[in-house]
This record gives C-alpha cells, structure tokens and sequence, in this order.
C-alpha cells in the first residue's frame, strides 16, 4: 500500500525538516513549475506519492527561498517609491509662512506712520 501525502501533510513534514510553511504556501508550490506544475480541478483533492513527496521536499526550499527573494525585492521596490511620492510631495511645498519685515522696511513704515500724524 502506497502512502499518499496532501498538501497538509506535506506542509507538516516540511515543517518538521526545518522548513516552516503553511498548506496554502505548499498548494502553490504544487501549481508552480518547480513543483508538480498542475491544478486539481474545483473539488478535486491532491493526493501525492511517497516517491513524488520525496522530490518535493528537496525542491521545496529552493522554491521557498526565490518566493522570499521576491517577496523582498517587491517590498523593496514598493518602499522606494513611496519615499520617492513623499520627497515629491516635500518639493511641492512652499513656505507658507510670510517673511519678517527687514529694518528698512520698518523704518520705512515707521516714517509713513509719522508723517500720517504730523498731517492731521
């Protein structure tokens, strides 16, 4: 009698070998190319040889660490161009805030101020 393996199974044996993961994560294994490359259909099970879980389990953690690489390189490349969108943001802004009076124009409203007076 011959041992069949799920994705479950799979995942728990994998786990075990030093490879944490979730049956999600060896479902899409199982679709990828690397894995079995196929789809059960709409209620179909997977059901997986002792020899075929064997060969899994060695490509696994190839697998497991290009999708890490890439899960990396996204969050990488989405960071850049969120600090990239605020130095945008940043360079749009003007100062808002009005500029002192120098002394001279002080002065200059100072004496306007005082002739204003003297007049009346």
């Amino acid at each position: 009698m011959t041992t069949t393996h799920t994705p479950s199974t799979l995942a728990h044996s994998l786990t075990e070998k030093g490879h944490p993961t979730t049956a999600k994560e060896v479902r899409r294994f199982l679709r990828s190319p690397e894995g079995l490359d196929a789809k059960v259909g709409k209620g179909a099970r997977w059901e997986i040889d002792s020899k075929t879980a064997t060969a899994l389990r060695k490509r696994f953690p190839k697998w497991k660490a290009a999708q890490d690489q890439e899960r990396a390189d996204r969050a990488a490349r989405k960071a850049a161009e969120s600090a990239e969108a605020v130095t945008e943001d940043e360079s749009d802004v003007t100062d808002e805030t009005p500029e002192e009076p120098t002394d001279e124009e002080l002065d200059t409203i100072e004496d306007d101020t005082d002739e204003s007076v003297d007049e009346d």
